[in-house]
């Protein structure tokens, strides 16, 4: 099991995703885990200790620094669960309290979120292993068995990874030909921002 993300703070769901991915280590599952150091930094410590002590390996995504300044704003606001190599979930939710709601008011938040299965697994699997190598030391990439479409539903997906620097991306190289050939019309979603 890997497990990315941006965003990890407080509340009952901190605490309750933190003792199921414990629960899983301690079976022994392997269960790795990148949080990444500005969007967790609000983690209760002791819910890093608890992981920890039941198996979970724990990178820190680039942990922030006065020597490196120029990299502290470099982040990737990645959120992703990947279980068994074979269903890897997506999207924008993080985990803390603020995402418990449906955006019925200001303190609560609304994300696009997704389950995926098939081969698409296996480029979110790449992506992760981009962020976990990183992190410390590095790790040679499995083999994600083949998995077949057929289901109900199949849409084809592709896996753009990107990245946390600043200036031209895979994301960007890829949406400047994707606008350029539309011929009738273009569908975005990004999360909603509201000025306070």
């Amino acid at each position: 099991m890997t497990f990315w993300t941006y965003a990890y703070g407080v509340g009952d769901i901190a605490e309750r995703f933190a003792k199921a991915l414990a629960r899983r280590a301690r079976v022994g599952v392997q269960v790795r885990a990148v949080l990444d150091a500005f969007g967790a930094r609000g983690i209760d410590k002791s819910l890093v200790e608890m992981m920890r002590d039941a198996g979970v390996e724990i990178r820190w995504f680039r942990p922030l620094t006065i020597s490196r300044f120029w990299r502290n704003d470099k982040r990737t606001h990645r959120k992703l669960l990947i279980v068994d190599d074979r269903v890897a979930f997506t999207g924008g939710v993080g985990i803390s309290e603020n995402w418990e709601g449906d955006a019925r008011n200001p303190n609560e938040w609304r994300e696009a979120h997704f389950a995926l299965h098939g081969p698409v697994v296996g480029g979110l699997a790449s992506a992760f292993l981009d962020n976990w190598n990183e992190c410390g030391s590095w790790t040679a990439a499995r083999v994600i068995p083949e998995q077949r479409s057929g289901a109900q539903g199949d849409i084809a997906m592709q896996v753009v990874r990107s990245s946390s620097t600043v200036g031209w991306t895979e994301t960007a190289a890829l949406l400047r030909p994707l606008v350029a050939l539309a011929d009738s019309s273009i569908d975005i979603t990004t999360a909603l921002l509201r000025a306070r």
